[in-house]
């Protein structure tokens, strides 16, 4: 039987609460150093069973009670991503699989560590964003609905993931650019369900912190609302709009806060007043293959209503278009009580704000606020 040990960092925790570790700390640290020294001295070859066991070992390092040790972590991602990159034709769907699932879980113990170069093109740390979503767009397209591989769906997904991890290490300037000419391309005609890889090229690459949102928000909200009553489509533009909303320092958000209304009437699914819910669609409501790329883990129409809610709690609350427009942000967060209509029967109730001494959850206040935004669709007029 295979036995277990303490690690030293459990040492002094009572008994019934230690983590039983399948290596001591440093017994795992010298396997994986091991296999590196193989991966790297094995004339270009790839083993299933190294890189297998390489995953396992890193896989009980990110998810078990292991010391973080980040000079080994960055070896490995870059290890991982040699082989993921440099020698795919080597590499089975189970392999990839693995590969892309275990980089992942490394990037999550890397946040604030330059694992790869942002500005050097020649360098060999330095991510690939183009490979990486070509190759993601390929093989989401050539997934067969009918008798689909579950490792080929997952495989997408863990691609998906890892470019979004990923994408604080592309360059916040040549590429940032290039991705966006490249997405507006895509999206040239969106009367071809292709078009969406435009929107999945935005979401996944495009660094939050891209420097020239306000030069190409008036064009966005136009291809935004080019589609109607598609969900998926709503989501990943609001999802879009709630990462710029924190860089922007030009665009007038008052201008939306009319369609945001209106696209929460329609992801809540509320009729106009008098009138039944249409179920008519508008071209493409369906995203096909790209659904995987786009889709929330339960539910678009929710997660859509969380980002509108934002986004109005934003616009009405914290945003001043007076003092954007002079080039001076103000928060305009409210410093005092604020008063709230509820129901129909006039009843004024005190929201306490920012600096009441009044013990209220802030994203209680929140809530109330959005719904005060909301009340006029639904009172009969």
């Amino acid at each position: 039987m295979e036995s277990y040990q303490f690690t030293p960092a459990n040492a002094g925790q009572p008994e019934e609460i230690r983590v039983k570790l399948p290596f001591e700390d440093e017994q795992n640290k010298e396997e994986i150093l091991r296999i590196l020294e193989k991966l790297r001295t094995n004339g270009g070859s790839v083993n299933d069973s190294d890189i297998t066991l390489f995953c396992r070992l890193l896989g009980s390092r990110t998810s078990l009670k292991y010391v973080h040790d980040e000079a080994l972590t960055a070896q490995s991602i870059y290890a991982l991503y040699d082989i993921w990159r440099n020698k795919q034709d080597q590499l089975t769907l189970r392999i990839k699989v693995k590969i892309t699932s275990i980089l992942c879980k490394l990037c999550n113990k890397t946040k604030n560590v330059p694992i790869f170069d942002h500005d050097k093109s020649g360098s060999n740390k330095k991510f690939d964003w183009k490979y990486a979503f070509s190759l993601m767009i390929s093989v989401v397209k050539n997934i067969n609905k009918e008798n689909s591989s579950s490792n080929a769906v997952q495989y997408a997904y863990n691609i998906k993931e890892l470019l979004h991890k990923m994408r604080r290490f592309v360059n916040d300037g040549a590429d940032s650019d290039e991705i966006v000419v490249e997405s507006m391309r895509l999206m040239g005609d969106l009367t071809y369900i292709e078009n969406f890889e435009g929107i999945v090229l935005l979401l996944n690459c495009l660094p939050t912190s891209y420097q020239h949102y306000d030069e190409w928000m008036t064009t966005w909200i136009a291809k935004w609302q080019s589609i109607n009553h598609n969900p998926t489509w709503d989501l990943a533009w609001l999802t879009l709009f709630t990462r710029a909303r924190k860089y922007t320092k030009k665009f007038d958000w008052n201008s939306l806060k009319d369609y945001l209304f209106t696209k929460c009437r329609q992801l809540m699914q509320l009729p106009s007043s008098g009138s039944t819910i249409s179920h008519k669609n508008q071209f493409p409501f369906s995203v096909g293959c790209y659904d995987a790329l786009l889709a929330a883990p339960y539910s678009n129409r929710k997660f859509g209503l969380n980002k509108i809610a934002k986004l109005l709690y934003y616009i009405s609350i914290k945003y001043d278009s007076k003092a954007v427009n002079s080039g001076v942000f103000i928060d305009a967060s409210p410093i005092t009580s604020t008063p709230i209509k509820l129901g129909n029967n006039g009843e004024t109730v005190m929201i306490p704000g920012y600096n009441s001494d009044a013990k209220i959850l802030s994203n209680a206040h929140d809530l109330a606020m959005f719904y005060q935004s909301i009340r006029p669709f639904f009172l009969s007029k």
